[in-house]
């Protein structure tokens, strides 16, 4: 498959597909695959949802032209992506321009073609950002700005999906390439002995940095040498990715393709903020990694990829004033937590490593959708 069309922010501009989470996931599956296809039940399981919602959901891409299935009585049913007919598609979108959007929110409508007076389900909506905005202000939150990442190299979403689903095989090579950031000197890793598995990981990794020139150089010296030569390249985007941005942009894109492929949130408008920088009310200045709005809900979570108890004190004090709960804040962390410390009780929010992640958020989602309609039923 095409690597420039895996990113969630280029989805997102294709308004008009309601499980655009759908087609990502599609992508990210068939990648590496050379016959581009996958049986349908292989599908349904790797995605965990029902074979009767999956195909609910393929019909919409297979008469949009994204994709088509293929029957067989010796190889049952599967799915082909069709790519001239996605760039396609794509271009079409990006062509329609980006929508204007006023003040510093602008940013964070990425690549554009959203529609300010339609609340499509299933889709990065304007209104609910322009909501999510309201909300902050009501609660004495100003927003100073948002990052634009419209510019950034859709591979570097696959690079951080890339590592949340690989961290384990690739931490040695990574933690040494993280010890020379400051100073930007070259440095070698010796990969003499390793399982032949984690050898392909880093060297996957390696290559993946080289294409988005996070690497200034990078040469793998084979055997006897087994080794890895590189260089880290200091631009500002590299550095904040490897210091732990890619755990923000994997966030962000496994928490979009929940929300356009979960049967709960599959007619729900959503929007979020990434990295909005704030001031608190008494103007203390912060960082969100992540708002949400989903639906009725408002949601934030927070990526640590290195030291995090110090922070949970003044997180839960965020939490509080952005008038969130335990469901609807969350700490994400690539460090495995202690049951015995009991994170989430003792602070309100809910704390789990990078494995968990999908399954809690899905599960504090679900559960939120749920009190919120009862709530509405009531009222």
């Amino acid at each position: 498959m095409p690597t420039e069309y895996g990113s969630v922010q280029m989805m997102s501009s294709l308004h008009g597909f309601a499980p655009l989470g759908m087609l990502f996931v599609l992508m990210d599956v068939l990648k590496g695959r050379e016959e581009g296809l996958i049986h349908i039940n292989q599908l349904a399981q790797a995605l965990s949802i029902g074979k009767p919602s999956l195909l609910a959901q393929l019909e919409n891409l297979e008469a949009a032209g994204l994709l088509r299935t293929l029957s067989s009585s010796r190889m049952g049913r599967h799915i082909e992506l069709l790519s001239p007919n996605m760039v396609r598609h794509v271009e079409e979108a990006l062509d329609e321009g980006s929508a204007v959007f006023p003040s510093v929110l602008s940013s964070t409508i990425v690549m554009g073609g959203a529609d300010p007076e339609q609340e499509a389900g299933g889709q990065f909506s304007v209104k609910k950002l322009e909501g999510l905005a309201r909300y902050l202000q009501r609660r004495g939150v100003e927003i100073v700005s948002i990052p634009d990442e419209s510019d950034l190299d859709p591979r570097v979403s696959q690079l951080a999906a890339f590592l949340g689903k690989y961290l384990s095989y690739v931490l040695p090579f990574y933690d040494t390439l993280k010890a020379t950031l400051n100073e930007g000197e070259e440095f070698s890793y010796s990969m003499a002995g390793l399982h032949s598995r984690d050898v392909t990981h880093t060297l996957n990794f390696c290559r993946m940095l080289q294409e988005v020139d996070f690497l200034a150089s990078y040469t793998y010296r084979r055997a006897p040498h087994c080794k890895i030569v590189a260089r880290v390249n200091r631009t500002p985007t590299a550095i904040n990715f490897l210091t732990g941005g890619w755990l923000e942009h994997f966030i962000r894109d496994k928490v979009v393709s929940i929300l356009t492929t979960h049967p709960a949130t599959l007619d729900l408008p959503y929007a979020f903020m990434k990295n909005p920088r704030i001031i608190l009310p008494g103007e203390e200045d912060f960082e969100l990694d992540l708002l949400l709005s989903i639906g009725e809900r408002i949601f934030w979570i927070e990526a640590k990829t290195g030291e995090y108890m110090d922070f949970l004190p003044k997180y839960s004090r965020v939490s509080k004033v952005l008038g969130l709960n335990r469901n609807t804040s969350m700490l994400v962390s690539v460090d495995t937590l202690a049951p015995a410390d009991n994170l989430s009780a003792r602070y309100e929010l809910s704390c789990c490593n990078l494995d968990e992640f999908a399954d809690v958020f899905r599960i504090n989602l679900v559960r939120e959708l749920q009190q919120g309609a009862i709530r509405r039923r009531r009222g």
